[in-house]
């Protein structure tokens, strides 16, 4: 929740999800990629493991036919 120093800045366009108010706080990222991928049709990823979370959610979205982004695989990143 916004604190007094913070009065001055505008949520009114954050988006909270109710799923993640019930979810333990080790599943709160889970739900929520799980969330990101029911509203889109691309993903943008930085994934350069076989492994991890950011690769498990990069291996769900092309499993659900998501157009997927991988920057890793771009020339000229590091």
């Amino acid at each position: 929740m916004p604190t007094k120093k913070d009065e001055h800045i505008d949520y009114s366009y954050t988006i909270y999800l109710d799923k993640l108010a019930y979810s333990i706080n080790k599943f709160s990222i889970i739900k929520r990629n799980e969330w990101m991928l029911e509203k889109s049709h691309y993903v943008i990823t930085y994934v350069k493991q076989t492994f991890g979370g950011a690769h498990k959610f990069k291996s769900l979205a092309e499993k659900k036919n998501k157009i997927v982004i991988n920057l890793a695989d771009e020339k000229g990143l590091p």
